[in-house]
């Protein structure tokens, strides 16, 4: 299947991936190793899930600098979540928008204004990196454009320890991977997350900053994403609003009428679903 790079950039840029502990844009001391008595697995958890809760609806503008050993580059996006699994990306130039994806957490879609193009396949790991280049599915999608930890869940978790920066906690993934989470040693709100050795997710780290009062919650504005090869994306939100109204519509993007199809999971299409 041959999707414009311009497009897999533009996309991935609002899409998601792994951070290290400092963003490009905003140098910062590394916050010091915690002491005093840990808390207990079940406490950082009821905090996260209570976080979930708060962000489950939410729209944020976003800029997104994206730089990999290849390119570079910069967008502005719209970005529109649904917990647990559903998301949209609006990419906007000067005269509106030009591309959309969207996942309501069982197909992933998107729209190439600009080419007339329109893709669809099934909402899971293989589409995003097959689409993207991002081997996530649409909950873990969803879950870091929220600025929670990709990969949560309530078994299998190893001792709170105390490591540079906040708490530590680990488990083991059923796809095979390890994730390592590390919170704040204060609010217990994700600070970093690294996923190694995983089968579907492969190799990521993800970092979360700049957190700012939201409406009686505390969320992340600054996202800095790292993937093995050595690309980066920092995201950057703005004008962050939560519980927002969606219409069920939102996380789907219907073909319009004339555009070109492409199937994401087997690369085939044409105006009439044929080869491409």
């Amino acid at each position: 299947m041959r999707i414009s790079e311009h497009l897999r950039v533009l996309i991935l840029a609002a899409a998601l991936a792994a951070l290290s502990a400092c963003t490009a844009t905003v140098a910062r001391t590394p916050a010091p190793t915690p002491t005093g008595t840990a808390p207990t697995v079940k406490r950082v958890l009821e905090v996260l899930d209570a976080q979930d809760r708060a962000v489950a609806r939410f729209r944020a503008q976003a800029k997104l600098d994206y730089r990999s050993p290849e390119q570079s580059f910069r967008s502005t996006q719209v970005v529109v979540v649904r917990g647990p699994s559903s998301a949209r990306i609006d990419v906007m130039n000067p005269f509106g928008v030009s591309y959309s994806v969207a996942t309501d957490g069982k197909k992933l879609s998107a729209y190439d204004r600009r080419q007339g193009i329109y893709y669809q396949g099934l909402a899971q790991a293989e589409s995003f990196r097959r689409f993207i280049g991002i081997p996530m599915g649409s909950s873990d999608f969803a879950a870091v454009l929220r600025g929670l930890s990709p990969g949560l869940g309530d078994s299998r978790w190893s001792a709170v320890a105390a490591v540079e920066g906040g708490w530590l906690m680990r488990r083991r993934l059923g796809s095979g991977g390890v994730l390592e989470l590390v919170v704040d040693a204060t609010t217990f709100l994700p600070v970093r997350v690294k996923i190694s050795g995983d089968r579907d997710r492969h190799e990521v780290e993800v970092t979360y900053g700049d957190y700012r009062d939201v409406a009686g919650v505390s969320v992340p504005h600054q996202i800095a994403v790292s993937f093995k090869d050595g690309s980066r994306l920092d995201l950057v939100y703005k004008s962050v609003q939560r519980d927002v109204v969606l219409p069920e519509d939102a996380f789907r993007i219907d073909r319009p009428a004339g555009a070109r199809f492409v199937d994401i999971d087997t690369g085939g299409g044409g105006k009439d679903g044929g080869g491409i």
